[in-house]
């Protein structure tokens, strides 16, 4: 069944409805780029975990869905919520960070502007980038079966994302030159519902970055070698599913 996802808020917009009409662009993508017709099954979803599942009506503009099933799903999501705080890293490497992060179940990701980030943001472009970097996620939300789209934030400053960190859950900073075991730390039975990650950018955090980090997060280092920026946070993100969310083994 093919899914598309629509803006938050439009299928509780239209709750109990026989039949959901799909905003513009959701219908150009329908219709132009799945080139789906009439009775042609659909799922859409609107990143919150709300879902309709039906038919398509008509081969007219706005697309419309005649409802079959309908509901809040959020079996794709982790017991375990993870925050990635990254630095922005340089190209589409950033593109790759959010798609992948979303595909692994990420549950917020943050955009730092850190002393080393070469890219910035002009602030007339923030927005515009955001709503790239969200569409980017909703893509990858998609294809990989999630009714939940992160939420993208930023770009924040460590400063900023430190204040705004809760301190209740694992706080981890990568640095290849932390002191201790490589890899994340194992936890007891319990498990950790909520994770921090903390990945600096192409050079890594700044001393007085790090130090104002760790009073939220302790230094990990993911073994022997100094891994890319975009690759040390894919890593650090599987590696936190699988030690404390839902790619154990024993997860079910």
């Amino acid at each position: 069944m093919r899914r598309v996802h629509v803006p938050a808020g439009t299928l509780a917009a239209q709750s109990g409805a026989e039949v959901v009409e799909l905003p513009v662009a959701a219908s150009h993508y329908v219709v132009d780029v799945l080139r789906l017709g009439a009775g042609d099954p659909i799922e859409v979803f609107d990143g919150t975990g709300d879902v309709v599942r039906g038919v398509l009506v008509g081969d007219g503009r706005p697309a419309t869905v005649r409802v079959e099933e309908s509901g809040t799903e959020t079996a794709a999501e982790s017991g375990t919520r993870i925050v990635l705080n990254h630095g922005i890293p340089k190209g589409n490497r950033w593109e790759l960070v959010i798609e992948k992060a979303t595909e692994l179940g990420v549950d917020t990701i943050v955009a730092l502007e850190t002393a080393r980030t070469v890219v910035r943001i002009d602030e007339k472009k923030v927005e515009r980038k955001l709503d790239r970097w969200r569409r980017v996620a909703a893509t990858a939300a998609r294809q990989c079966d999630r009714t939940v789209v992160p939420e993208i934030a930023g770009p924040a400053s460590v400063s900023d994302a430190v204040s705004s960190s809760t301190g209740d859950g694992l706080g981890l900073v990568l640095h290849p030159a932390a002191a201790g075991e490589d890899g994340l730390p194992g936890v007891d039975a319990a498990g950790v519902p909520l994770v921090e990650l903390w990945v600096g950018p192409e050079g890594g955090f700044e001393d007085d970055e790090l130090e104002l980090i760790s009073t939220v997060a302790r230094p990990v280092r993911l073994g022997p070698r100094v891994l890319r920026s975009e690759t040390a946070g894919v890593v650090a993100v599987a590696l936190a599913q699988y030690l404390y969310g839902d790619l154990a083994a024993d997860s079910g």
